[in-house]
């Protein structure tokens, strides 16, 4: 059996696929297969995986179960590495990403859970900035134990790594998130035990598009109230202990979606994803939001602000 199984959500990514496989074929760690959890493509998307490498099963990703968190679900079952890969079909990853999680995993006593940093880039030429560093790791008892302190930036689901086993026990759970599926799928993790954060080397490169986001804000919405719906009805683990943590994380990314609403004159859905956690932000000690944010509302509602013109920015297609 593979030591790594990387899976691989696609839907009609033939333009995508060769540099992504480019991408895994140099790879300096060669025990691994690909699962293409494949929804629906009709682009010659499955034919063109199996002729760029030797190492790939295609999962055809049922009608009934669609978008990227189901599809991830569905391959994490037919998983037959120690431990699962996450790669975004767009994505590629450096030549020496998968030696570096198996050091780390040896290295850090086989943890349930490791996240790795990225190089953006919109012109492949950026790639080439990425080198390959003395590796640093610093261990968690887990991710929760993680995301309860403060911390730059935010994880990708591309440099997100699991032991099979624990990836196997969420296959199924994450279907009906639409956006962020990759925050609810860690923060279902969140109590395994072992969370490495790999800091040094970079393992991957996230591919930026300019895409319009005002086209896909009615999905980011829905996924922004359904991770507070699955906090709200305890689907995460860690109960009371935990709660801190799993609040910690989710209010770092509703505060975003709230000024956002503001920036689209979306001021209905703003407030109301303000008014849902507003609790949560008090117990994270989040005080410059919540006594801030109703000034910069009515400030912005008082002066008429209209929803922003459509621009380009840097997002996932």
């Amino acid at each position: 059996m593979p030591f790594f199984s990387i899976v691989m959500p696609v839907w009609n990514r033939a333009h995508t696929l060769p540099g992504t496989f480019a991408s895994l074929n140099a790879q300096t760690f060669g025990d691994y297969e690909i699962l293409l959890a494949d929804g629906g493509s009709k682009d010659g998307t499955q034919e063109l995986a199996m002729q760029l490498s030797d190492k790939v099963r295609v999962i055809q990703q049922p009608a009934d179960r669609p978008g990227i968190g189901a599809a991830r679900s569905i391959a994490f079952g037919e998983a037959r590495g120690e431990y699962v890969a996450c790669l975004d079909s767009d994505d590629v990853m450096l030549p020496w990403a998968l030696r570096t999680y198996y050091n780390a995993i040896q290295k850090c006593n086989k943890p349930a859970f490791m996240l790795a940093d990225a190089v953006m880039f919109r012109d492949e030429a950026k790639l080439a900035e990425a080198v390959q560093a003395e590796p640093e790791y610093t261990v968690y008892p887990n991710y929760f134990a993680y995301v309860s302190k403060p911390r730059k930036g935010w994880s990708l689901a591309s440099g997100s790594i699991f032991r099979t086993e624990y990836a196997k026990e969420i296959a199924g759970l994450s279907d009906k998130i639409v956006y962020a599926e990759d925050s609810d799928m860690f923060l279902r993790l969140g109590d395994k035990p072992g969370f490495v954060r790999i800091e040094k080397p970079v393992t991957f490169g996230y591919r930026q598009h300019d895409t319009n986001v005002s086209i896909n804000f009615d999905r980011f919405l829905k996924g922004m109230n359904q991770l507070i719906e699955e906090e709200k009805s305890g689907s995460y683990p860690g109960g009371k202990a935990a709660a801190k943590a799993r609040r910690n994380e989710l209010t770092s990314l509703l505060r975003s979606a709230c000024r956002r609403c503001i920036n689209r004159g979306r001021f209905a859905e703003g407030w109301e994803i303000y008014r849902k956690t507003l609790a949560w932000n008090a117990q994270c000690n989040r005080w410059p939001f919540v006594f801030g944010y109703p000034a910069k509302f009515a400030l912005a509602k008082m002066c008429g602000k209209k929803p922003a013109a459509p621009q380009g920015a840097a997002v996932k297609a």
